[in-house]
């Protein structure tokens, strides 16, 4: 079973549209789960006409809204897609093809392979180049971790045991699983810059190199 996680924040504007892509999909023993994390807008309305499972996380932050998801799912394979239509769910199948097939335990979409096409901002480049770089230097497994499409068994998340509340989620997740010595793959995807991001350079970044440093030594 293959539970598809969307961790959503205010994308009534955006939802409908992946939702869309996904359903186009026909992903066999599937299901969706949009989790709402406390929207001002429309977004589990505009979810809700289609066939997924909508859920409410009230506590704020990205962290919050995929632990919550995980627990509402039912799925051995889990994929994560951001709901702000920004990356392409087309590459779902082939994210969920390498766990499947016994090469990875989590399998990253990377927007920075020579065969990823990417259109982002300057500024949001050049600070995932940075974290990217620094992951390198203390993990040496050079890939994307912070992009927004991923997938993983649900049994190495456990393992993980994710406990980040914001933005450095994936951080933890990432440097968890080079410490456990989980088998990691990356693929090239799409991806588009859809919105403004959530994300705060300062805070958030600090947050994300904190924890880089801090699973490291621990």
């Amino acid at each position: 079973m293959i539970s598809i996680i969307i961790p959503c924040y205010n994308e009534e504007k955006n939802i409908y549209y992946l939702l869309k892509k996904i359903e186009k999909l026909k992903i066999k023993d599937s299901e969706v789960i949009v989790v709402d994390n406390k929207s001002e807008d429309r977004t589990s309305e505009v979810a809700k006409k289609f066939n997924v499972k909508v859920v409410f996380e009230k506590k704020v932050g990205k962290g919050n809204a995929i632990r919550k998801g995980v627990k509402e799912s039912v799925g051995d394979i889990l994929v994560f897609i951001d709901g702000d239509n920004s990356y392409s769910p087309e590459f779902i199948p082939s994210l969920i093809n390498k766990i499947q097939s016994g090469k990875a335990d989590i399998v990253y979409g990377s927007r920075f392979l020579k065969e990823s096409k990417t259109k982002i901002n300057f500024l949001r480049l050049i600070g995932n180049k940075f974290f990217s770089f620094l992951g390198f230097l203390f993990y040496q497994k050079k890939t994307d971790f912070l992009t927004g499409l991923f997938a993983i068994k649900k049994e190495k998340i456990f393992e993980i045991n994710p406990k980040s509340r914001g933005f450095e989620i994936e951080t933890e997740i990432f440097s968890k699983a080079v410490k456990k010595n989980l088998k990691i793959e990356h693929i090239p995807i799409n991806y588009k810059n859809n919105k403004k991001s959530e994300l705060n350079p300062f805070i958030d970044g600090f947050k994300i190199v904190f924890t880089l440093i801090k699973n490291k030594l621990c």
